[in-house]
Formats: structure tokens, C-alpha cells, sequence
């Protein structure tokens, strides 16, 4: 289904090509000790509020791109 979001990660930046793409997460003021161990190891990234739907769901770590996956 083209354009949907969805939680499987992208292999690859669709930018670069770099393999260090990690979640966004938005909307969250409270973290459990769980995500802000994956803040802190990198592995998702704070997006703030989510002000529309429309906002990118994954960032690449190397390049900066932020994007949207599609389901396969």
C-alpha cells in the first residue's frame, strides 16, 4: 500500500544508501527507562510534537534525511 506508515524499519537510507536509519519518535514526554536507552544508543531520535500526520517516521544518521517508509 503505497505512502501508509508502518513500523518495519528501511534497510537502507534512501538518500545515501547508508544502513543507520532509526526511528522518530514523536509526542512522547515521558520516556520508560527502555527509550531513553535507545535514545541514548542512538537507535530512535526525538521528533517533538507531531503536529500533523504527514510527519517523517524514519531518519538517517549519516546524511540527516528524514522519510517515510512504505509497506512491502
Amino acid at each position: 500500500t503505497r505512502g501508509l506508515k508502518t513500523d518495519v524499519r528501511p534497510e537502507r537510507c534512501k538518500q545515501c544508501g547508508s544502513f543507520h536509519v532509526v526511528k522518530i519518535i514523536f509526542n512522547k514526554l515521558i520516556f520508560s527507562k527502555e527509550l531513553k536507552a535507545d535514545l541514548a544508543a542512538g537507535t530512535i531520535v526525538r521528533g517533538g510534537f507531531r503536529i500533523s500526520l504527514k510527519e517523517p517516521e524514519w531518519k538517517c544518521m549519516d546524511c540527516g534525511s528524514e522519510f517515510y517508509s512504505t509497506a512491502s
